[in-house]
């Protein structure tokens, strides 16, 4: 049994759910100004061909988990899972050096950051804390990916 009701994908839809509304906005809760024009989750995103993704946008990709304390040998194990949110944009010139490309990038990553640093996903599940992400990628096609990490934890507990 899991100290939460949601399994490390149904975390995942919890996030892109929450990014959708403080980066989109709702028909009933419309943003002013929209800062992407889609949020992909892992399945998604894997779809996609990357010239034919929605620019700017972000992909919630769940990167795995890492076994993490242990209490009664075992009994209860804590599990922190991991989630890259990727900012994806793209520049004629191939980087970020556009400033249109640089500036779009600067203020989706600082709304990401904002809206799930801190964020309970769901009753059982940790508060999102930012990790440590790789580097910013680049891609022959001009876009750039500019990954956020965060980590969060559940509990599992036997069954009886």
């Amino acid at each position: 049994m899991s100290s939460s009701d949601l399994s490390p994908i149904e975390i995942e839809a919890a996030i892109v759910e929450r990014l959708k509304l403080r980066l989109i906005g709702t028909d009933a809760e419309p943003l002013p100004v929209k800062l992407v024009k889609f949020v992909y989750d892992t399945r998604q995103y894997g779809a996609v061909e990357e010239e034919s993704q929605l620019v700017p946008s972000v992909a919630v990709i769940y990167n795995g988990y890492r076994a993490a304390e242990q209490v009664g040998q075992g009994a209860v194990q804590a599990v922190e899972l991991d989630y890259l949110v990727v900012v994806v944009t793209r520049s004629s010139t191939q980087s970020l050096r556009a400033s249109g490309a640089k500036a779009s990038a600067s203020e989706i990553f600082d709304a990401t950051v904002k809206a799930l640093t801190g964020w309970k996903p769901g009753p059982g599940v940790r508060r999102l804390l930012l990790g440590d992400a790789p580097g910013a990628g680049y891609s022959d096609a001009g876009f750039t990916y500019l990954p956020i990490a965060f980590t969060t934890r559940i509990t599992y507990t036997p069954q009886p």
